[in-house]
């Protein structure tokens, strides 16, 4: 956990240096590609931010889940740029656009992060998108923050298995049956 917990913080501090060198969603908001956890690889990561906060802000950032993952996961943000704590959030949400239905918000909160925890699955067919909303805190004229989106791979239901079972069965009945015909021949 705790290794976990240090290789988050170090790539929020490469993305800050790299300047959020990610897909850009609109001007200042942006959503990057999915990737493995390079600790996990039964999870897929993307990383979120926006480095041009001026005031009060709302941010929308819709996505979609990566193909075969669709399971249990967490979200966490940060504020500041720089390591300055330049902003506070007033909301920190995961909704279903499709269904129109809150998924988690935040669970927890300091002067520098916040974070939440969903349990799946997701459907995979359905957007889903990110609402950060905060102001600028006292003093300050613009500010930024960083985060990621943690979602796990999708875990078969007791239905799938069963399928997957009786297909194996046919198909051993039918080699079983081809197996006979050869021997008569």
């Amino acid at each position: 956990m705790r290794n976990s917990s240090r290789q988050k913080v170090l790539t929020i501090i490469t993305m800050v240096s790299l300047g959020f060198g990610i897909e850009t969603a609109s001007a200042s908001t942006s959503f990057g590609a999915w990737y493995l956890n390079p600790i996990n690889p039964t999870e897929a990561i993307a990383d979120f931010g926006n480095n041009d906060i001026n005031g009060l802000f709302e941010d929308h950032i819709p996505f979609n889940l990566p193909v075969g993952y669709s399971g249990f996961g967490g979200d966490s943000v940060i504020v500041g740029f720089a390591g300055s704590f330049d902003l506070t959030f007033s909301e920190f949400s995961l909704w279903d656009l499709t269904d129109n239905t809150l998924i988690a918000t935040d669970d927890g909160f300091t002067d520098l992060s916040q974070w939440f925890k969903f349990s799946g699955p997701l459907p995979h067919s359905h957007s889903y998108e990110l609402v950060l909303k905060g102001n600028l805190l006292d003093g300050y004229t613009n500010g930024s923050y960083v985060g990621d989106l943690t979602i796990s791979a999708a875990i078969p239901e007791p239905e799938t298995y069963a399928m997957l079972l009786a297909g194996l069965g046919l198909l051993g009945i039918r080699l079983t049956a081809e197996k006979k015909t050869f021997d008569l021949v």
